[in-house]
Formats: structure tokens, C-alpha cells, sequence
């Protein structure tokens, strides 16, 4: 859903987001995904990557996948993308964490120049 305006999003400013799963025992997993939200006229920009780790202490993290993004900040349509990996081989953890880089300070070509950016997710998706 686009209307962010409604309230359906989280929020980020000028920090990273990072988040933990904990499914209480070790799950099988062959897909993670995040999706964001982009719209650059009001400073909500997609996140320069997602890095994806899984654990079964709640301690050591093992990096699982990083998905970088490709998309245009200069793209003024407001839209949502998923930032998803599918494993070549099923893992097992307890845990899953994600490590979202924002955007960070908005460039000289953006009427916020100098400023950070916003982080907007909706949702993570663990299979």
C-alpha cells in the first residue's frame, strides 16, 4: 500500500533500522524478504541494501544474504519493492536479524539537501 499517510508504515531517520526475529527454536528458512517504501518528493528514499543473519544463540550472526538496492532515487513515482532473497540451500535458525542501511544524507540535486533520508518498511517476510 502506497498511502503511507495512513499510518500502515514504520519510520526511520537519520539511523539504520535493525531487527530480530525469534521463532523460540530453529525454523527452516529459504526465503527473507523486507519491503520499503519509496517517495523521494518527501524524503522517503529505498535503503542502500538489506543484509539478512541467522543465529541460534541470539549472539553470533552468520550473514545469510545481502540485497542491494538498483532503483533510482531520482524516481519521483511513489512505490513500494520488496528486498528479497531466495536461498540456494534452506538454512535453519532460531533467530534471523536485519540490517537495513539507509539511504542516508539526501543529494545536492533534492530539495532537502544535506538532510538524511527516511527508511519506511512495512513488513518482513521469513519462509
Amino acid at each position: 500500500n502506497i498511502f503511507w499517510k495512513k499510518g500502515g508504515w514504520l519510520g526511520f531517520q537519520y539511523q539504520d533500522l535493525e531487527c530480530v526475529a525469534d521463532f523460540k527454536s530453529p525454523k527452516e528458512i529459504g526465503y527473507l524478504s523486507a519491503e520499503f517504501l519509496q517517495d523521494t518528493q518527501s524524503w522517503i528514499l529505498f535503503p542502500q541494501e538489506v543484509s539478512y543473519y541467522g543465529s541460534n544463540d541470539g549472539a553470533n550472526y552468520t550473514i545469510i544474504a545481502t540485497v542491494k538496492s538498483t532503483f533510482n532515487d531520482k524516481d519521483y513515482n511513489i512505490r513500494t519493492e520488496e528486498f528479497s532473497a531466495t536461498l540456494k540451500q534452506k538454512v535453519k535458525y532460531r533467530y534471523i536479524k536485519a540490517k537495513v542501511k539507509n539511504y542516508g544524507k539526501l543529494p545536492k540535486w533534492h530539495e532537502g539537501f544535506g538532510d538524511e533520508a527516511f527508511i519506511f518498511i512495512d513488513e518482513l517476510e521469513i519462509r
